[in-house]
């Protein structure tokens, strides 16, 4: 089954973030110069608790963010997408078992090669769809080489983000 990311504590903007800041500037530059079709597959790797997720989840959300101004990375913090009320094209699964994870990956797949939702007003910068997968280490050699076949497959307009200490 796909999660939702937890919402309850995540920054809203990049600065309310702290943590990953070997990713931070990466991450801010793919948004304001809309380059996100360079970075279809984007891992993230740490320990545990410093704030991996968090930033997966910022990305997502600071993309599509319906008030972010083109060239900018800061998203507003208050429309549908930034709080997490709108995650239509935000989904998140985190492997606990990799016979389990199969049937979510392969769902995940299909889901990446659906169009994200066309919103009146969005931009092309704004058009994405992000699929995290969170605790990667987790997943057997078999699971890895699945998701990356789905990286590779998947159009220009889906960004995956594999999550692992």
């Amino acid at each position: 089954m796909i999660d939702n990311l937890p919402n309850q504590h995540s920054p809203r903007k990049f600065s309310d973030y702290v943590g990953q800041d070997q990713y931070t500037g990466s991450i801010k530059d793919l948004i304001s110069k809309n380059m996100h079709h360079l970075a279809k597959c984007i891992w993230l790797t740490g320990p545990s608790g410093t704030g991996k997720s968090s930033l997966a989840l910022l990305y997502a959300r600071a993309t599509p963010c319906l008030n972010r101004q083109e060239g900018e990375y800061e998203p507003c913090g208050e429309c549908t997408i930034c709080p997490g009320v709108d995650e239509s094209d935000i989904h998140h699964y985190t492997i606990t078992n990799s016979t389990e994870a199969r049937a979510s990956i392969r769902e995940l797949a299909t889901i990446s090669k659906q169009s994200p939702t066309l919103r009146k007003g969005l931009r092309q910068d704004q058009y994405r769809r992000f699929i995290i997968i969170d605790e990667a280490e987790l997943a057997s050699a078999e699971l890895i080489a699945e998701l990356l076949d789905s990286t590779e497959s998947s159009p220009s307009s889906t960004t995956w983000i594999i999550i692992s200490m």
